[in-house]
């Protein structure tokens, strides 16, 4: 939720140069590249309305692209794979939900201090600090700085390698996703969460990280419910930020996965 697109590194061209299928990735709104708009104009669900106008896009500059997608998210990425499978899944192939669940997210892990903390840290570096030191020292700080339960998540090393974005120059540094929209989300998510509805016959697949503190691989039951096809595969000692902690590995299961279909 707080990361860009660059945070995949070369999964995408390791996943297109070993099944031959065409990779697109794209910042969500409110993120990065993609359009700030103000508050009141994102959500959960706008993430969805904004992958399928993308795909309509695809399909108009590409006529002869397969008419189906395979889908790939991680996190917030996760809950827009899952809604967008649920709301149209005769659009997808195949789906990927990296380190989510097909639930209502539990609000001990909708933290708007978390947000709020790491855009603070990154407003408060010294002028004059290299965008390649940006990541390091505002890190440092937010662990510094965290409630003692969110150290506990053991993921400082994995954002420590994370290929992080940031608005501004050496002058002052800035997050590069808007923290009022997000936190204005995450509200909104905890006050009006409700079950997804649908079903997605295709292949899906779970994939979590064994450190990880989402504890994907106990809620079985609601992925079975949603996607019957539904396969977990787990990662020993992997945390949550799978894209950092090992990318390789990452981008190898889901090549293996898609070749094999």
């Amino acid at each position: 939720m707080l990361c860009s697109k660059k945070i995949l590194g070369d999964i995408p061209l390791t996943v297109a140069n070993n099944t031959g299928r065409r990779v697109y990735t794209y910042d969500a709104r409110n993120h990065d590249e993609t359009t700030h708009a103000d508050e009141s104009n994102f959500s959960f669900s706008f993430n969805v309305d904004d992958l399928f106008l993308m795909m309509d896009q695809i399909k108009t500059e590409m006529p002869e692209h397969p008419k189906q997608l395979i889908l790939v998210g991680h996190d917030m990425g996760g809950i827009t794979t899952i809604r967008a499978a649920l709301k149209k899944p005769a659009k997808f192939e195949m789906v990927f939900i990296v380190e989510m669940y097909a639930k209502p997210v539990s609000n001990e892990l909708i933290s708007f201090e978390f947000v709020t903390t790491w855009t603070n840290c990154n407003q408060e570096l010294l002028e004059g600090t290299p965008k390649e030191d940006v990541t390091k020292l505002s890190v440092e700080s937010l662990y510094g700085k965290l409630e003692q339960w969110m150290k506990e998540d053991n993921e400082k090393a994995s954002y420590l390698t994370g290929k992080f974005e940031y608005k501004g120059s050496e002058k002052s540094w800035d997050a590069c996703y808007s923290t009022n929209a997000l936190v204005k989300a995450l509200k909104d998510l905890e006050k009006h969460q409700e079950d997804y509805q649908g079903v997605y016959e295709g292949p899906t697949y779970f994939l979590y990280g064994t450190k990880s503190h989402y504890g994907v691989n106990d809620a079985k039951d609601s992925m079975k419910k949603h996607f019957p096809k539904a396969k977990l595969v787990p990662f020993e000692k992997w945390s949550h930020v799978f894209v950092t902690d090992k990318p390789a590995e990452l981008a190898k299961v889901v090549v293996e996965k898609i070749n094999a279909a």
